[in-house]
């Protein structure tokens, strides 16, 4: 999921430079599960209500959740004029902040979050998964919240692995994205490694700097113009070939910003051992 007017920290793939020291914590494995949309889902606890979020590095807000867990847990809703907009051709959702007395992720706890709820956090996904048997989530939990650890994903062992700083802090937005460039033989432009999205996107105005052609589907989605095969993609040290993206023609519409040219999702995440080292702004990708 993104965010319109939200800025992004463009990241450079293993970046080497002097940094200053950060003490850590010790490092841990929280238990997730990977929906048959790609969507990674864990537990976690608002008020001491149970329940299952999205881990989604596309979303600045801490915690996005169902209107309904607000309601449940009887919170005062501030309407805010901002809507939230998952689709091109949405208009928008009513929005509303609430402030959680309590968010327990795995060991760690924070007091007085402010969070964002909307009324149906499944509609992010699109209505079409809403009834696959593994993929219940009422909850999105974003760069807010993952900007203070380093995280280790690995998608084929089903690891979550989060490192702390030695003190954590409970800001309710991220000016932080792992944004990276994607370079071809013909050039590079940035692209968004978002664990919030099942398919890779590309900019159709991407394609001619990039070398890659493309396939005009007829009658497809009118979000999309076709699909993108490149020969060769190159993110930081890892080289994957003959890749396939979906084209968006209008893609700033699709995407909620214009920082970006593309969007690595699930289906190339997937064949990754990602460590996005947030804290002191790195990025390591490996094949598993």
């Amino acid at each position: 999921m993104n965010m319109p007017t939200m800025k992004k920290f463009l990241y450079s793939a293993l970046l080497v430079v002097a940094l200053p020291i950060l003490l850590q914590a010790d490092p841990v494995e929280l238990p997730m599960t990977v929906a048959a949309t790609g969507k990674i889902l864990v537990d976690l606890k608002v008020d001491g209500e149970p329940i299952t979020c999205i881990v989604d590095t596309g979303s600045p807000a801490f915690l996005l959740m169902d209107e309904a867990i607000a309601d449940k847990l009887h919170l005062e809703k501030k309407l805010i004029r901002t809507k939230l907009r998952f689709f091109a051709e949405d208009v928008g959702v009513k929005t509303y902040r609430v402030k959680l007395d309590n968010i327990d992720v795995g060991p760690w706890h924070f007091e007085n979050v402010t969070a964002l709820t909307i009324d149906d956090v499944r509609r992010t996904t699109g209505t079409g998964y809403r009834d696959l048997p593994n993929f219940i989530s009422n909850g999105i939990l974003g760069m807010g919240f993952l900007q203070q650890f380093r995280v280790l994903l690995d998608y084929h062992r089903n690891r979550f692995v989060l490192t702390p700083p030695e003190h954590l802090t409970n800001p309710p937005f991220s000016l932080l994205a792992p944004i990276t460039e994607v370079s071809t033989g013909s050039g590079s432009r940035p692209f968004l490694l978002d664990t919030g999205s099942t398919f890779s996107v590309i900019s159709s105005k991407a394609l001619e700097p990039l070398g890659i052609s493309y396939i005009s589907l007829s009658g497809s989605d009118p979000l999309f113009k076709g699909m993108a095969r490149a020969d060769k993609l190159q993110i930081g040290t890892l080289t994957m070939h003959d890749i396939t993206l979906e084209v968006a023609d209008h893609f700033e519409d699709y995407s909620g910003q214009s920082a970006i040219s593309g969007i690595i999702g699930y289906d190339l995440l997937k064949e990754m051992v990602l460590d996005f080292d947030f804290p002191r702004h790195t990025l390591t990708l490996e094949k598993p």
